[in-house]
């Protein structure tokens, strides 16, 4: 008997084939090309709708089950969709195919195990051993990527000023974990649908509002791979890709499930990490959305894909949408499904980035 999930994505693919996402192209008129206001930011943000969303998002995953872990085919696909999607919407994105730095991010995980394991807790003790059986774990599958290729997937608009770049990230792959050893289970579906495919969507949304304004200084929405294996896509990109040499200025947004799922309590909070003070900055973000609330936090989120950009002093702050109180009821398991996503929440997030990146580049 053939698995009714794969059935029902098959039917889902179908379905959604035949029920393309169109956009409403007349928001983006020439008065819109700098949307140096908060009305003019807010008539863009506009173009997020929760129904457009949950079509897409269902469409990628489709299109990438079981899953986007390097031992699934889910990821090889991710190409294969943005050139669809590219051709669909008249964008085009650049692959950037990297050796993973592997040794780094086992120095990494080392470096964590000993700061908050070694010397902690007994080494006969039950948490010791079990955080000492993962590091092994994971050297094993540090092991199996050796001399395979990946792949980071850049899109890149320039501005006025050549040596400013905007970076916002994301990234595309997805592991499913087992809840008590932590071991990665290359052989179970992780689908991924919040954490991060959400973000994936959104970010591919603000592209095309990236595509009909008028730029100050250059723009690079950046989707990474191994995010979940040590943020390997993100560190590949800032030591190959990325021009960050003296009298080059860069600035980075990450994205991390942009969304809630439906047992979310606060369905309007936000979080933002970073070790400035980003809240003076940041005036048209409640003005354009005032129904997100946003939490700040001065300190910053290196176990994401902001980490390869603070190790060389890039300024860098991430947007959050799921409290990381709620992270382990749904966080690398398969429950982690379209089914529980909150969609209107993913739409005050995905409108909520779009105006802190607003901000970022038209500050009122």
């Amino acid at each position: 008997m053939k698995n009714p999930k794969n059935l029902s994505y098959k039917f889902l693919f179908i379905f959604l084939c035949l029920s393309p996402v169109s956009l409403n192209a007349s928001v983006f008129t020439v008065r819109n090309k700098t949307p140096n206001s908060v009305y003019l930011q807010k008539s863009l943000t506009n173009i997020f709708k929760p129904s457009g969303l949950e079509k897409e998002l269902n469409l990628f995953l489709a299109k990438t089950y079981p899953g986007r872990f390097y031992q699934q085919s889910g990821g090889a696909r991710v190409k294969k969709f943005l050139k669809e999607w590219g051709d669909k919407n008249n964008v085009s994105f650049l692959e950037q195919t990297f050796s993973p730095d592997t040794n780094w991010a086992l120095q990494n995980i080392k470096r964590e195990f000993n700061k908050k394991i070694e010397g902690t807790f007994p080494v006969s003790s039950p948490t010791y051993q079990k955080w000492f059986r993962f590091l092994r774990h994971i050297q094993g599958h540090y092991s199996q990527m050796k001399g395979k290729k990946f792949s980071n997937f850049l899109y890149q608009k320039e501005g006025e000023n050549k040596n400013k770049t905007l970076v916002i990230s994301t990234n595309y792959d997805s592991v499913n974990q087992d809840q008590k050893t932590k071991f990665l289970k290359g052989d179970a579906a992780s689908i991924g649908a919040l954490d991060n495919a959400s973000s994936f969507i959104s970010l591919l949304e603000l592209i095309k509002i990236i595509e009909h304004i008028d730029l100050p200084f250059n723009v690079i929405v950046a989707f990474f791979d191994l995010q979940e294996l040590g943020n390997l896509g993100a560190r590949a990109f800032i030591q190959e890709a990325l021009d960050h040499s003296k009298g080059k200025e860069v600035i980075h947004v990450n994205t991390l499930m942009i969304g809630k799922t439906h047992a979310s309590k606060k369905k309007n909070d936000f979080t933002i990490y970073g070790t400035q003070s980003w809240s003076g900055a940041l005036k048209s973000s409640f003005a354009a959305i005032p129904q997100a609330k946003i939490n700040f936090k001065k300190e910053s989120f290196p176990s994401s894909d902001a980490g390869p950009f603070l190790d060389v002093g890039i300024s860098s702050l991430t947007l959050m949408g799921l409290p990381e109180s709620e992270h382990e009821k749904i966080n690398h398991q398969d429950r982690d499904s379209i089914e529980n996503i909150d969609f209107y929440s993913h739409t005050v997030g995905s409108k909520l980035l779009t105006s802190l990146v607003f901000d970022l580049l038209y500050p009122l």
